[in-house]
């Protein structure tokens, strides 16, 4: 074999070392990206799973309604004392819940809402709540 030739094959053999070396080091530098991802996942998880905990009934009833929603687009409710209070929804599809019927809901939705799970729309003095999307997957995944 000519020097020529075994020079081509060292080039030849540096340049596929070179390219498994790159190859390796991007699929390392994804794995370590993705791992905070998959952290704050879990985390997400953990913080439902323990807000779920202190308020079962609640979130069943209101993966219920997600389930049930015809057209599955309902994001918002609505806060009422009990089932005698009268509310226009001026048109605008809402889920009802009442104070009779969950104790301290007001309180169990201002930690959801502290949460990230809620942004307040209140309306004049009615409290309205309207859930984010990742609540909404958590509670039809999970609830």
């Amino acid at each position: 074999m000519s020097l020529d030739q075994q020079i081509q094959i060292w080039i030849a053999v540096g340049a596929w070392l070179g390219a498994a070396a790159t190859f390796s080091a991007v699929v390392v530098s994804l794995r370590l990206a993705t791992r905070p991802e998959r952290e704050a996942a879990r985390e997400l998880l953990r913080r439902f799973k323990e807000l779920q905990a202190l308020m079962p009934n609640l979130f069943r009833e209101v993966a219920k309604d997600l389930r049930d929603d015809a057209d599955g687009s309902t994001r918002e409710f609505v806060l009422l004392s009990s089932r005698a209070t009268v509310f226009d929804g001026r048109g605008k599809p809402r889920f009802t819940y009442f104070e009779t019927e969950h104790p301290n809901l007001r309180g169990r939705v201002d930690m959801l809402r502290d949460a990230g799970y809620l942004d307040d729309a209140t309306i004049q003095d009615t409290p309205i709540y309207k859930m984010r999307e990742h609540f909404v997957r958590l509670l039809k995944a999970h609830a």
